[in-house]
């Protein structure tokens, strides 16, 4: 429940930024915000950074802060958008990704080509065969748990054919 809140927001977040237009002015010179979100889960990629309110004026976040900081930037037409219990996160991510593939794909055990460094884990990459069913088998040995073993990464070009054969002489409990 908590995932598809994040997630939706995230998206409406995404759709709100993208149909902005460009900064705002009053009459005065100041700048003002088209947009000012306000909530109490706000997160901001940094653990020292504790704030509970974004503005954002055309395309980017021209402030964060405190509530009584950045209401400074409201103007006449500023959109106040109260977040509840619903979390903002950055919109750094790359729209083109696929969010639940990521979601499991962060949880699984990755034996991929390349080096991954996740922040909770590092994966050295393998080319070949040997080395991936090698690596296959370790996972296989140190997983615990009744649920299936979820991998990420084979690709055949570097890894071979894997056949159920080779899946059963690893691992002929468990899928």
């Amino acid at each position: 429940m908590i995932i598809r809140k994040i997630i939706t927001l995230a998206f409406i977040y995404s759709l709100t930024l993208s149909s902005m237009t460009l900064f705002a002015n009053n009459n005065l010179g100041e700048k003002t915000a088209d947009i000012i979100l306000i909530g109490q889960s706000i997160i901001t990629m940094d653990s020292s950074i504790n704030i509970n309110a974004v503005a954002v004026a055309g395309r980017k976040i021209v402030a964060t802060g405190s509530y009584n900081e950045v209401i400074k930037l409201k103007g006449k037409s500023t959109k106040i958008i109260e977040l509840g219990d619903n979390t903002l996160v950055p919109g750094f991510i790359e729209h083109h990704v696929h969010p639940f593939l990521a979601a499991i794909t962060m949880q699984s055990e990755i034996i991929a080509i390349e080096d991954w460094i996740l922040p909770n884990k590092k994966s050295k990459g393998v080319i070949d065969r040997k080395s991936y069913l090698k690596r296959l088998r370790k996972a296989v040995e140190q997983f615990e748990g009744n649920e299936p073993l979820v991998t990420w990464g084979f690709h055949h070009y570097f890894h071979g054919k894997l056949s159920r054969k080779d899946l059963d002489s690893i691992s002929p409990e468990k899928p």
